[in-house]
């Protein structure tokens, strides 16, 4: 199956499809992550790689569409995004959002934000939550894709 390593042209991985809005060497896939769909068919991914993206991009629930449209069911999405109490969080100009704890529950049912928003941000994009922790400045979140 595909990785796709979002955002890569700082960390490319020989073993993924590496992602980036800009050409580089070792960039297989040159895309702006706010252009949909992305171009990859449905349930072309095993795993999805964001890290220090989602904070750059101009739609979140795009975004988080098509990351849940290219998964396979019960594929993975990994994310690292600043923890909003991080100087870091702030520090970049180019940051649109800052993430807490709660930020992907929008996508997984049965929490709070999931439960206050219904289908308005998730749009059927459901996850369960695997993994969300603090590590250092940044957050990291694994989501797997529900049935």
């Amino acid at each position: 199956m595909v990785i796709l390593e979002l955002g890569a042209v700082r960390k490319l991985h020989s073993d993924r499809i590496n992602v980036d809005i800009v050409p580089g060497p070792g960039v297989d896939v040159v895309h702006d992550l706010d252009d949909h769909p992305w171009p990859w068919p449905d349930g072309a991914a095993s795993e999805v790689y964001a890290t220090h993206i989602f904070e750059h991009v101009r739609d979140p629930l795009g975004f988080m569409e098509d990351a849940h449209r290219v998964l396979e069911v019960g594929g993975m999405l990994h994310l690292e995004v600043p923890h909003f109490e991080s100087p870091n969080a702030f520090t970049d100009p180019t940051h649109l959002r800052f993430c807490t704890p709660d930020t992907f529950r929008y996508w997984v049912p049965d929490t709070w934000l999931s439960d206050i928003t219904g289908d308005l941000y998730h749009r059927g994009c459901l996850f369960d939550e695997i993994r969300n922790e603090q590590i250092g400045h940044d957050l990291h979140v694994k989501l797997r894709k529900r049935p």
